[in-house]
């Protein structure tokens, strides 16, 4: 006895699936890895199979996005812990401008505070008596 083929599979399994649903086959192509031509898979589905398809592809796609963006928050937060870092350590040492560095940073990623922003505008729990006491 041989092996089936693959086209006899495909042709087999588009029949029970026309069958059951009553839908045509339809040819969905899956470039998985865009410049690794190997992974091209070419097969024949129903539409609510190509749908799932579709639905993966974009959740592959929003993940990848995704896992980019957590990767440059990562980043952003690394760069405020070390400019927060050589604030304080240049503030004990008595640096006469210890605040350049968290200032520098902050203005690098947009965020520096406005003129005459208060401690409280950011953390509600900060007033301007605990500032003036530390």
């Amino acid at each position: 006895m041989t092996a089936p083929t693959i086209a006899a599979v495909t042709a087999t399994l588009d029949a029970i699936d026309h069958a059951l649903t009553g839908a045509a086959p339809i040819t969905v192509v899956d470039r998985q890895g865009a410049d690794d031509y190997d992974v091209i898979r070419v097969w024949s589905c129903s539409a609510s199979t190509a749908a799932a398809f579709v639905d993966q592809a974009q959740t592959r796609a929003d993940l990848e996005r995704l896992e980019l963006a957590h990767a440059a928050l990562r980043e952003r937060y690394a760069a405020l812990l070390t400019a927060a870092q050589a604030t304080y350590a240049a503030h004990r040492r008595g640096s006469a401008n210890p605040l350049g560095w968290l200032r520098d940073e902050l203005a690098g990623q947009g965020a520096l505070p406005p003129d005459g922003a208060r401690p409280a505008d950011y953390r509600p729990e900060a007033d301007d008596a605990w500032s003036a006491e530390r």
